[in-house]
């Protein structure tokens, strides 16, 4: 069994976001700032991905393909990181757990286990 093959893409991802962050900000159009639960994230997200399918469709060079995944990744990543970062009432961020003095408001992700997943409970 082999293990998994890490490159360049993941960093590559992370300035993706860096350089989109900056570009788009002066415009007050980067989605760094948005909540996770802003309509804005799904079409973002899909028309990187259709870009995905343009490149491999033209039968673009795998570094073009290649940056193109890169914008994806970067765009999901920020989508994933919006959900940590998004306040409620409460104060708390999305992911917590046992947060004790909220009044509904934050919500944590538990499997049956105790251990965190992606299922969806209110206190």
């Amino acid at each position: 069994m082999t293990g998994i093959r890490w490159g360049q893409a993941a960093h590559d991802a992370l300035k993706e976001r860096e350089r989109a962050h900056a570009k788009h900000s002066a415009t007050g159009q980067s989605c760094e700032q948005m909540p996770w639960t802003d309509p804005l994230w799904l079409p973002v997200l899909v028309e990187e991905v259709g870009e995905v399918a343009r490149a491999l469709c033209d039968r673009e060079a795998a570094v073009r393909v290649r940056e193109e995944l890169v914008q994806v990744a970067a765009m999901a990543l920020a989508w994933a990181d919006a959900i940590e970062h998004t306040a409620y009432p409460c104060g708390h961020a999305y992911i917590i757990k046992g947060c004790g003095g909220c009044d509904g408001g934050a919500v944590e992700f538990v499997r049956d286990d105790g251990d965190p997943a992606w299922r969806e409970v209110t206190p």
